[in-house]
């Protein structure tokens, strides 16, 4: 798997991806928007807006408001995440 973040700056693994979240964000609330799913073949392409209110781990709160794009691909009956990007919007 192959998971960037909306930065840009940092496109982690999955095991590098499960290790960071321990002790990080966490959210008071999390809405997806604008679902968009096109399958072809054994591979779909999902897209959505991400609109968090996240509590960081300082205490401090912030928003997350984000474009995502996943590509997955099916084995067998299993649907596996392969990419996952995204970057920032601006709040409406």
């Amino acid at each position: 798997m192959s998971y960037g973040h909306s930065s840009g700056r940092k496109i982690e693994t999955k095991a590098q991806f499960v290790a960071s979240l321990a002790g990080k964000t966490n959210y008071k609330s999390l809405t997806f928007s604008e679902p968009w799913v096109q399958v072809v073949g054994d591979t779909a392409m999902v897209r959505h807006v991400w609109d968090g209110a996240d509590i960081l781990p300082n205490g401090e709160t912030g928003r997350s408001y984000i474009a995502v794009l996943q590509v997955w691909l099916k084995e067998d009956s299993t649907w596996r995440l392969l990419a996952r990007q995204s970057c920032p919007l601006k709040p409406a």
